[in-house]
């Protein structure tokens, strides 16, 4: 009898480590603050989005697209106003399959953005996933919730 109870204990307990760790890989981010994002960021600027591309890897295993951006501003780096640059983002939609990452910063053509960014092998990706994109309207940092010039003064009080 103690046998069956010690391979039923041991079945739950791998049961429970099973699905413990299917819980482990489910993406979390944390909160970032302005400041914190500022100085993990090689470079901070305002933009606008020009145009995007997915592709495949060179093993077809996943999609990533390539984000041009405008420069309008350097808030905080040396990237010259009126400079293209190319952010690399992991996702998009080749033909007909589509790869989404969840926590990935989603951009549209036309788009008005500030973009704290960290320098990668020729290109630069966004700090802190989704939260290292905010749309600009109407003068309004969108996500943050304040008005634009609030969030630039902070950015740069923070460089």
């Amino acid at each position: 009898m103690q046998g069956v109870i010690r391979v039923v204990q041991s079945a739950i307990l791998g049961l429970i480590l099973l699905l413990l760790g299917a819980l482990s890989v489910a993406a979390v981010t944390i909160p970032q603050s302005i400041e914190s994002m500022t100085k993990e960021s090689s470079d901070v600027v305002r933009g606008v989005v020009m145009s995007q591309q997915s592709q495949w890897d060179a093993n077809h295993q996943y999609i990533f697209t390539t984000v041009k951006v405008q420069v309008a501003e350097a808030i905080k780096g040396t990237l010259a106003v009126e400079r293209q640059i190319e952010i690399f983002t992991l996702g998009g939609t080749v033909t007909d399959t589509t790869l989404t990452v969840e926590h990935a910063a989603e951009f549209a053509d036309g788009q008005e953005v500030i973009l704290f960014l960290g320098r990668g092998d020729n290109r630069y990706e966004v700090t802190a996933w989704e939260q290292g994109k905010v749309t600009i309207e109407n003068g309004t940092a969108v996500e943050k919730r304040m008005p634009l010039d609030s969030l630039i003064n902070q950015i740069k009080a923070a460089r």
